[in-house]
């Protein structure tokens, strides 16, 4: 009888084991945390703690694009007032857009390992921004921190909804009246991002062509490639990292960069087919 008490116990701690304190299993896999994980950022009260300025120095990333620019399709808006914003200049797909000088836009780079787990970042005080304008999301790429104000602004005489398909952070999906701007906090009823995710799909269900994408990371070490292709980090503390550089179409390049104090390091990434 004691064999069997003995042998139902150690099932019984194999058991919790496997499973964790919670009592589920480690999902794993997911979307990319985003140089911050899953886990979640310290709280807005957190007295940051900053790498030193007088060591730090800048990484430059460029997004090359391989061969010739695919040509960017016109969308075929259903929608007559939708169109109507469109008459003079069609509203083009945004998944490649050219750079100059042979670069990409649209291309999200990051900080993704590497930082000592030391620093701590507040959020900017100043929200991100993403308009619907002309039933088009601008812009179409945007990277935040986790816990900072996100404002959806719907410039248009039409009405929309904002749809978030999160996986890490909670999924938010809300219409929104014509001329009308939201500000998503913590603290709202659609609550903005808390901890670090990489991509996020945004849609709107109403015209089903409308998307845009946002990042979101513990820490200020990320950007959008722009017009020229390139996106700069700056005070980035010396050290050796791993950078991650996403694109909606060409997917997601890691880059090794060491960085000596005020240094100034520049690499360039192929995107294409």
């Amino acid at each position: 009888m004691q064999s069997v008490l003995k042998y139902g116990l150690v099932l019984a701690l194999s058991a919790a084991l496997v499973t964790g304190c919670d009592g589920k299993k480690d999902a794993g896999g997911g979307p990319s945390g985003g140089g911050g994980g899953g886990e979640a950022p310290p709280p807005d009260n957190t007295v940051e703690v900053l790498p030193d300025a007088a060591t730090a120095g800048t990484i430059t990333i460029t997004a090359k694009l391989k061969g010739a620019a695919p040509a960017m399709a016109p969308i075929d808006m259903t929608d007559a007032e939708c169109a109507a914003a469109h008459v003079d200049t069609p509203a083009l797909d945004e998944s490649v857009v050219a750079g100059s000088g042979g670069t990409l836009q649209n291309v999200m780079v990051w900080v993704d390992k590497g930082l000592d787990a030391k620093y701590v970042f507040k959020a900017p005080s100043a929200p991100a921004r993403i308009d619907q304008n002309g039933c088009v999301y601008k812009p179409h790429v945007i990277s935040m921190m986790a816990k900072q104000a996100l404002e959806v602004k719907n410039s248009d005489g039409v009405r929309h909804n904002i749809h978030a398909t999160a996986k890490v952070n909670a999924e938010f999906n809300f219409s929104q009246d014509p001329k009308k701007t939201d500000t998503l906090t913590t603290a709202s009823k659609a609550k903005t991002f808390v901890v670090g995710e990489v991509p996020i799909k945004v849609k709107c269900d109403v015209h089903g062509w409308m998307g845009a994408w946002v990042g979101v990371f513990k820490h200020p070490f990320h950007g959008v490639t722009g017009g020229d292709g390139t996106v700069t980090l700056k005070g980035v503390p010396p050290g050796s990292y791993t950078l991650k550089v996403w694109h909606e179409k060409y997917g997601t390049k890691e880059v090794q960069v060491t960085l000596k104090d005020k240094g100034a390091e520049s690499v360039t990434v192929e995107f294409g087919e």
